[in-house]
């Protein structure tokens, strides 16, 4: 059985643990379905090298609706993965149903959250997710949210339990990095980093400039790195407003968690996300993190005690916790040594291990149910 990706562009996120579940797929090949090209905000992160995939790489853009129809058709017992019931492949997670009822689907996918002015919605969204619930949880074979509160979200949208098992995204990451706790400053600076798109809606960057500005101590540095996305010239004029602060360009996402390294503390203000990803990274990099329980990833670091969590769309108890360690140096030694005790639960080869262990137990019907290796504690 061959294992097939179907995505609605070229894998960033989720490509560590794809190209490694490809990589551990023994029974057949393994194959990306993009329907289009990254877009221009992630292109500016993805170079030629890391655009190289294990998998065989199919662009729709290029080959068109026919081939499709005729791979499906040499496809139709293969192990089918979705990225989504709402996104643009699911066109064909409907084609490919019609065409075999008993075809093996997952589908994984970020929590029904609504962005923006849809969360004045509240339960009429969860009701509209509800009716795709009824459409497909008789019809797939698993459906995999991102994160314990994309399991709760879909739960809440009917979702049967039994159905569900717990997903993430995760990049390609260095994950051989040296062990940087014990290294003490002398000059008692605390180096703080921001890494992600300037964001307002998702991200939270007007969150943490708020917090800055609230912050009690100020032994500080903090580094400000993407330059792209809808919050980007409001950020960049505060950016130079701010004497602790400084631009840090844009970062090739396979340099993330090398640059990461030589950094104290990563900040991830996020107000609403499916999955951010920088929680990943900066506990690879094997520095503490603090995140907002808006990220989703913040799991990770409930898991870890390599960090802290706050509330989102919280200035305050965001600057409190930036206070917190900049008035204890020794807290930061201690998060760097439980993110570094941390990272052999969340490589791309155990993450990619589960996976296919997911896949097994919907194929072999095994009985005992896999469980997600960086939630242990």
């Amino acid at each position: 059985m061959d294992l097939i990706f179907w995505l609605d562009s070229s894998p960033v996120c989720c490509k560590g643990i794809f190209d490694e579940a490809a990589k551990q797929w023994s029974e057949g090949k393994s194959y990306y379905i993009c329907m289009s090209d990254l877009s221009e905000c992630r292109a500016q992160v993805v170079s030629s090298e890391d655009k190289k995939t294990v998998a065989i790489n199919i662009n729709l853009k290029e080959v068109g609706e026919s081939a499709v129809d005729l791979f499906l058709k040499e496809h139709l017992y293969d192990v089918h993965i979705f990225n989504g019931y709402k996104s643009l492949t699911s066109m064909y997670l409907d084609q490919l149903l019609t065409m075999n009822s008993e075809a093996v689907t997952i589908v994984w996918c970020e929590r029904p959250s609504p962005k923006g002015k849809k969360q004045l919605l509240g339960p009429l969204y969860t009701l509209y997710h509800s009716v795709y619930a009824r459409r497909y949880r008789k019809k797939i074979s698993a459906l995999l949210p991102l994160g314990q509160k994309g399991i709760k979200s879909y739960l809440q949208c009917g979702w049967p339990p039994e159905k569900m098992f717990p997903f993430l995204y995760l990049p390609v990451m260095n994950e051989n990095l040296p062990c940087v706790a014990n290294k003490k400053h002398y000059d008692d600076i605390i180096r703080f980093v921001y890494l992600g798109r300037f964001s307002s809606g998702w991200k939270g960057t007007d969150i943490l400039m708020k917090a800055c500005s609230l912050l009690k101590y100020q032994n500080y540095t903090l580094d400000m790195v993407g330059g792209y996305g809808d919050y980007k010239e409001e950020t960049l004029s505060w950016i130079e407003k701010s004497p602790n602060v400084t631009f840090g360009g844009t970062w090739p996402i396979e340099e993330a968690c090398s640059r990461l390294n030589q950094y104290d503390v990563c900040i991830v203000p996020s107000r609403d996300e499916g999955w951010n990803v920088t929680v990943n990274e900066a506990l690879m990099a094997g520095i503490g993190c603090i995140t907002t329980d808006g990220a989703v990833s913040d799991e990770m670091i409930d898991a870890s005690g390599a960090g802290a969590v706050v509330p989102a769309r919280n200035a305050a108890e965001l600057a409190l916790a930036m206070d917190t360690v900049m008035g204890d140096m020794d807290i930061v030694e201690a998060w760097k040594l439980a993110a570094y005790s941390y990272r052999p639960k969340m490589t791309s080869e155990i993450c990619a291990g589960y996976f296919i262990e997911i896949v097994n137990y919907i194929i072999h019907k095994q009985e005992e149910r896999p469980t997600p290796p960086w939630i242990v504690r």
